[in-house]
This record gives structure tokens, C-alpha cells and sequence, in this order.
């Protein structure tokens, strides 16, 4: 008999900090609220690159977090 119970996690793929940043700018249109941001695990250069396959709107916010 065993004293435990065997379980089986589920692969799965997580956003990097920055494209989950660029995304929830994108589907809320604003800047998420300065308590919702962890700006300390950002990579500034990734998030540049990373907003350039977003629209103009999305990547001017991003700068505005960039220069903060």
C-alpha cells in the first residue's frame, strides 16, 4: 500500500513578464495600476523589442512604463 498519491503536472508555456505586460496593455488600453506591475522583472530591452509587433497605441504605453 502507498503512502502517497502519485500526480502528473501538465506541461504548459508562460508568458515572459514582458509580453504579459504588452498583452494586458494591449486588451485593457490603458497601463495596468502601479500595484498590479512588478517593474523590477522586466527586461527594458525585451520589452522594446517585444512592442514592436504591437500597434502604435500598445507601444507608446510601453514606453511610458520604459521611462519610468
Amino acid at each position: 500500500m502507498k503512502n502517497y498519491r502519485e500526480t502528473y503536472v501538465r506541461k504548459a508555456e508562460v508568458a515572459l513578464p514582458e509580453k504579459a505586460l504588452l498583452d494586458t496593455i494591449y486588451l485593457r488600453k490603458a497601463i495596468p495600476f502601479r500595484d498590479e506591475l512588478e517593474l523590477s522583472l522586466l527586461d527594458k530591452k525585451r520589452l522594446d523589442r517585444m512592442a514592436k509587433d504591437f500597434p502604435g497605441p500598445t507601444r507608446k504605453l510601453a514606453q511610458i512604463i520604459r521611462l519610468n
